[in-house]
């Protein structure tokens, strides 16, 4: 009843970038796997495995039939059990760009 008093005193939070994940070389503790289609529309299944631990909004770049796709991470559910495997809904956002590759290079050699 009283929600629009409550949201004028409560701060707003930015909205924070996600990680970009490079997926072109997959090895131990950093890896995807598609597992068919998604509950959600125009999404795959996928899990695997992450250093940091993988959120919503985050994205990775994995090879798609006509170049390099840009992943986007939605509804991510963390295990406990190893620490670094997910289960995740993806959906492709766009081909990758020189930023992008720029963004993970960038990353890489930190």
């Amino acid at each position: 009843m009283f929600g629009w008093l409550k949201s004028l005193f409560t701060p707003k939070k930015e909205p924070q970038e996600g990680r970009m994940y490079d997926l072109r070389e997959r090895y131990w503790g950093h890896s995807i796997k598609f597992n068919g289609n998604g509950k959600l529309p125009n999404s795959h299944s996928v899990y695997g495995f992450l250093t940091p631990s993988a959120s919503n909004g985050d994205t990775f770049l994995f090879p798609a039939t006509n170049g390099l796709a840009v992943w986007a991470l939605l509804e991510v559910d963390n295990c406990d059990d190893p620490r670094d495997m997910f289960f995740a809904e993806a959906g492709v956002i766009r081909y990758a760009t020189e930023d992008d590759l720029m963004k993970v290079e960038g990353l890489r050699f930190v």
